[in-house]
């Protein structure tokens, strides 16, 4: 949306991804420069793009889940409940019309608890409340989820395109957040391993539940038991995924499959 100056490739300025004229500026890029693969990198864009990928030409191969996967993980409340209808640990959640007599967010999700908007990313608009009387007012767009006080990681899934290929997972422990107790990694170290690999599952098990396929950037965290429980999940690569060597590959390996560039 802005100029980088100093850019060692071309960049294209196009309009903000819920503007009207998002889409046409991106099929134009796409033709001016020949391209033959779109990677949408930005949560806003991704309902637009996979709504739209079949207009951007037969020959040109859009990266990016169905739109129903990509909306149900576009909103996090949908999300939550998807999950727990498959069986994927998460954190108790409740939505402020739960919130129909004084203590009811101590009984439905207990304290301390965590309140975010549906619809973000990065931790826009999240905050911990460890006393009822500080929640405030509190609109549909908001859900209330049970604060896992335990290790935050960010397990980098690629779930195959065409089921071709198995699930690549790779575990990172998040060494900071940038709000303190929530918040972007600030950084990550690698953590796969025995101690992780309940982690690891749970990720896998929320990406095949919500039908993702390519790069799904997952936020987990241990409750106050010990178990794993699944944040949120974004259906792109995330800011972690430069921590993860070759995960582009993964990409690049189905798009060959799929083309049939490799058997």
């Amino acid at each position: 949306m802005v100029e980088v100056p100093d850019s060692p490739l071309p960049v294209r300025i196009v309009p903000p991804a819920r503007d009207d004229d998002y889409l046409d500026a991106m099929r134009a890029a796409v033709r001016a420069v020949g391209a033959d693969v779109v990677v949408p990198t930005v949560s806003e864009e991704l309902p637009r793009i996979a709504d739209a990928r079949d207009a951007f030409g037969a020959d040109v191969f859009v990266a990016v889940s169905p739109p129903e996967a990509v909306r149900l993980a576009d909103d996090k409340l949908v999300t939550e409940r998807r999950l727990a209808d498959r069986g994927v640990p998460v954190p108790r959640t409740a939505t402020p019309h739960d919130l129909t007599a004084p203590g009811d967010a101590e009984r439905r999700v207990g304290l301390p608890l965590v309140v975010k908007p549906r619809v973000s990313r990065g931790a826009r608009g999240v905050r911990v409340v460890r006393d009822a009387s500080a929640l405030g007012p509190l609109d549909e767009h908001l859900l209330l989820q049970s604060f896992a006080p335990g290790t935050e990681y960010a397990p980098v899934v690629h779930a195959p395109l065409d089921g071709g290929a198995p699930f690549f997972v790779r575990v990172l422990d998040k060494t900071g957040l940038s709000a303190g107790e929530v918040g972007n990694a600030t950084g990550v170290r690698p953590a796969d391993g025995p101690d992780t690999a309940d982690v690891a599952r749970a990720a896998l098990d929320a990406v095949s539940a919500l039908g993702l396929v390519g790069p799904v950037d997952v936020d987990v965290r241990r409750d106050d038991t010990g178990r794993p429980v699944v944040l949120e999940l974004n259906a792109r690569f995330g800011a972690n995924s430069e921590a993860v060597p070759g995960l582009f590959d993964h990409l690049l390996d189905d798009l060959r499959r799929i083309r049939g560039l490799v058997p």
